[in-house]
């Protein structure tokens, strides 16, 4: 699992030179293509009480699908309390269908 720093309305870097924040104001954890290390621009160590974008994935072949390859992402917030994470909406699992 991975996440990303989510970016708030204003950064120190930003309010130092009076512009909009940009997301490379602040640091990716990870990739949402890549579950495991991201050397360079990933491997940021989390920070107490913080508020994270956890994106996980997977992607498996179906053999009841053809052997078809399934991709399902899903994106939730958590909050890193220093000791472990807690998911501001609860976990999901249930499927959110869409007709």
């Amino acid at each position: 699992m991975m996440a990303n720093v989510p970016m708030p309305t204003s950064t120190p870097s930003a309010m130092k030179s009076c512009r909009k924040p940009s997301a490379s104001d602040w640091p990716t954890i990870g990739m949402w293509d890549n579950q495991g290390p991201t050397p360079g621009t990933g491997d940021y160590p989390l920070h107490r009480d913080t508020v994270y974008a956890i994106e996980g994935n997977v992607a498996v072949s179906l053999a009841e699908w053809g052997g078809q390859r399934v991709q399902i992402m899903l994106e939730q917030g958590a909050l890193f309390d220093g000791k472990g994470v807690r998911y501001l909406a609860g976990r999901q699992t249930d499927w959110h269908l869409i007709r």
